[in-house]
């Protein structure tokens, strides 16, 4: 399976399944590839992403499918979807 065919089969699942599959690959990532951006761990940017993924679990966001966001983004600059 390609990474564009597991992407869209990863697309068509609920939004509660999409939070859980990206955060345990994110946490599957090696140390050495994470070590590239500093320590994530104790970083802002890693207190966002776990912000996030809670507000996401708890259903405290407004969550939206990929397609949606897609067609927003070429709204924004102008471009026709494909």
């Amino acid at each position: 399976m390609s990474s564009s065919e597991l992407l869209n089969a990863v697309l068509q699942l609920p939004p509660k399944d999409r939070q859980e599959l990206v955060y345990s690959a994110w946490k599957s990532l090696d140390a050495e590839i994470l070590s590239e951006f500093e320590d994530l761990e104790s970083s802002a940017f890693a207190e966002e992403i776990e912000r996030r993924l809670d507000e996401a679990a708890n259903n405290r966001s407004s969550l939206c499918d990929g397609e949606e966001v897609l067609r927003e983004a070429r709204k924004l600059v102008g471009q026709k979807s494909c």
